[in-house]
């Protein structure tokens, strides 16, 4: 019951439009810092990418571990797993992955938590959401207060992902 009123508030909130692409579900399982499996209400299982943020990578391929992947999937495996959360798509996919906005029972977000903690990037390219410019506060906060993969700023800039992937890792 709880769960429905919460998907219910959060309904209101939402435009018309994507009202269709939103539904409830369960964590199944992290894959990383911004992705995860999802089981819907009905059984369906959906790949889910976390919209408008990128994580550290966890050893993809031939771009290796970056500093923090693992950090970041660690800790989106005690923030979503196993929760019950409602998924709001945004349009596109990404690597046969849906790409969405997380809600968990608190009613914040997947994407904001994560950026909170200082471990994972605001990306520039893809988050035009009104939501994007509240995570790019939160982001500027953990870096200010030297969270995450902002502790060690006296002695490196963090490179984004799509940096780390753009120069093949290390």
């Amino acid at each position: 019951m709880k769960r429905i009123a919460i998907l219910c508030f959060i309904l209101l909130l939402l435009p018309v439009s994507a009202a269709a692409d939103t539904w409830t579900g369960t964590v199944i399982s992290v894959h990383d810092g911004d992705t995860l499996t999802v089981a819907r209400e009905d059984g369906r299982r959906e790949r889910i990418r976390l919209y408008g943020i990128d994580c550290p990578e966890l050893a993809a391929g031939k771009w290796g571990e970056q500093p923090y992947g693992r950090e970041a999937t660690d800790f989106a495996k005690v923030l979503l797993r196993p929760k019950d959360l409602v998924v709001i798509a945004k349009k596109g996919m990404s690597y046969r992955r849906i790409v969405a906005v997380v809600i968990m029972q608190d009613g914040i977000s997947a994407q904001e938590e994560l950026v909170a903690a200082g471990l994972a990037w605001v990306d520039p390219k893809y988050c035009k959401a009104k939501e994007c410019d509240d995570w790019l506060i939160l982001q500027r906060r953990a870096e200010d207060e030297r969270r995450g993969l902002w502790e060690a700023l006296d002695f490196d800039a963090p490179v984004p992902p799509w940096e780390w992937r753009r120069i093949g890792g290390r």
